[in-house]
């Protein structure tokens, strides 16, 4: 069987994203994953349980919702042009860089609008 593309893995975690699953999102993620802000060059959580935490409390949002603009690839990097809707002042626009290795997120890296 060959291991899932980081395309089909970003595309998994989006529809838990925006089913608000939390189990099915956290299946995904390596258990040393992390999320950084690139712009501020600082990591917004790291580790599986304080992801799991962050996104757990951001599901609680049933206005929630992601939509993607555009999207490319590159190797084990998938890469999306999204809004997020739900967040307080309205829709943010935002690039993710998803790194997939061995079938899970390694990290994604933010540069929000």
């Amino acid at each position: 069987m060959t291991a899932a593309t980081a395309r089909e893995i970003a595309n998994l975690q989006l529809e838990a994203y925006n089913a608000h699953d939390i189990e099915a999102y956290m299946a995904l993620f390596a258990d040393d994953a992390f999320t950084h802000d690139l712009r501020t060059g600082k990591d917004v959580v790291r580790g599986a349980a304080a992801i799991r935490e962050f996104y757990a409390a951001r599901f609680a949002n049933p206005s929630l919702h992601c939509t993607i603009i555009n999207r490319m690839d590159a190797g084990e990097f998938a890469i999306d042009f999204e809004e997020l809707h739900g967040l307080s002042g309205g829709p943010v626009r935002l690039i993710a860089i998803y790194e997939v290795r061995d079938g899970l997120i390694r990290s994604i890296r933010f540069v929000w609008e």
